[in-house]
């Protein structure tokens, strides 16, 4: 009974923090000894360190060319023509269909909590460059109550960009909402209603 209590009590949450420095601390005598004193396992670990640097840094090699492909190919697509082509339009205001692409709007949700006005600034001015923005662009600050000053901040940002948006407007997510853990999804979540 007494020895169970005791482990309970251990600060494992500190402890467990510390466990990759202490292993790191570990094997810096087994690199400098491991080849003189234990050769064999000191080659099974170097050999599976290298394995696994190559598969990591095959699998990174590989993250680039998928994403560099495929960026390359969707800033080369004729989006109103796919829609047309997907949707059967023949203009892009084709009256005929329930959503002409012309009138899709995109709502767009930015969270954020003491985000750098310049940080912002620099998000809203790359969406508000896109040619579409001012005709189909409904943007939404969601900003946190905890935030001092989010409203104030919200208020300058919707004065700057106005005109830059089809829409833009703010939310502020309230602190504390029973069964509800703070983080971006929930300030999202509150937005999005």
């Amino acid at each position: 009974m007494f020895s169970s209590l005791w482990i309970a009590q251990l600060p494992w949450k500190a402890i467990l923090q510390r466990l990759p420095g202490i292993w790191l601390m570990a094997m810096f005598p087994f690199a400098i000894l491991g080849p003189i004193y234990m050769p064999v396992p000191f080659a099974i670990y170097y050999w599976a360190l290298h394995l696994l640097f190559l598969y990591n840094n095959s699998r990174s090699a590989y993250g680039v060319y998928v994403g560099y492909h495929g960026a390359r190919e969707h800033s080369t697509t004729d989006w109103l023509l796919k829609y047309m082509e997907t949707s059967g339009a023949v203009n892009g205001d084709d009256s005929r269909f329930d959503l002409p692409y012309d009138r899709v709007m995109h709502v767009i949700i930015i969270p954020n909590y003491k985000e750098d006005m310049d940080t912002l600034c620099e998000t809203l001015d790359i969406l508000a460059s896109h040619s579409r923005a001012i005709t189909q662009y409904k943007v939404c600050l969601a900003m946190e109550e905890s935030e001092a000053d989010a409203d104030k901040k919200a208020t300058i940002l919707l004065d700057m960009y106005a005109d830059s948006f089809y829409e833009i407007c703010h939310t502020i997510h309230p602190m504390k909402l029973p069964g509800e853990m703070r983080g971006k999804s929930s300030n999202v979540a509150w937005a999005s209603y």
